[in-house]
């Protein structure tokens, strides 16, 4: 299935955080050990000192939702858009885990809510991807263009398309009630309702139909949405599409 290709460019997130690290600081937000973080920091060592795959004691802390150590280095000059090997901002990790609090302390310190991964991921593409309608609340409301997409051409609701579970459509109905193209193209030509025919979700074609969505769009193998749905036989999507 195409979709679940562009999936796994994201699917790695964290992955440098996992790593030890020498340096005292990253070891202490690691283990949201404030008292060691103070101390390292009164050892002199540099508040954005980098760990192994580029994390830093803000990463940690915003990752292991502790707002309280997020603003501590905040506080010390902590760069609120330092980004590890991967590309991922303190603001990507606190979006990945639904952590809001942290998330309000990282934004009112100037952090970038466009900020892209080196696979061109966003924080409201992450977010949505792991279901956390609380942050892609936040992310909109204080900047986050809803159309913004990877480096596949994928929008944010192309992403809330591939799952049917309760939070995805509220999602998905946030991000179409802000502004979301529900005729978007991929690089390949390919839509948000393709997406959702081609995985089975009734309920997001419904929605989809209903906000304006031409099912008569072709991909750039001339395949419609309704080929899609016939190829997996989700009888009941190629009747809404009929």
């Amino acid at each position: 299935m195409k979709l679940f290709k562009s999936l796994l460019w994201t699917s790695f997130l964290g992955s440098c955080l996992v790593c030890a690290s020498a340096s005292s600081l990253v070891e202490s937000a690691k283990n949201s050990d404030l008292k060691g973080i103070q101390t390292a920091l009164s050892a002199g060592e540099n508040v954005d000192t980098a760990g192994k795959g580029g994390a830093r004691a803000l990463m940690w802390a915003s990752k292991n939702n502790h707002p309280e150590i997020v603003d501590f280095l905040l506080s010390k000059g902590a760069d609120v858009n330092t980004q590890d090997d991967a590309g991922y901002s303190a603001l990507i990790y606190a979006s990945n885990e639904g952590n809001v609090k942290v998330a309000i302390s990282l934004i009112k310190h100037k952090a970038n809510v466009n900020i892209k991964t080196k696979n061109e991921n966003t924080p409201l593409i992450i977010a949505v991807q792991h279901g956390q309608l609380n942050i892609v609340r936040l992310l909109i409301d204080k900047g986050a263009k809803v159309d913004m997409t990877d480096g596949g051409g994928y929008t944010p609701l192309m992403y809330a398309a591939q799952e049917e579970n309760a939070k995805e459509l509220k999602i998905s109905e946030f991000l179409i009630e802000k502004g979301a193209d529900v005729n978007a193209k991929d690089d390949e030509g390919y839509t948000v309702l393709m997406a959702a025919s081609e995985m089975g979700h009734a309920k997001i074609v419904e929605l989809l139909l209903k906000s304006g969505a031409d099912k008569r769009l072709k991909d750039i193998d001339g395949s419609t949405a309704a080929d899609y749905a016939n190829a997996e036989e989700h009888k009941k999507i190629e009747a809404l599409l009929r």
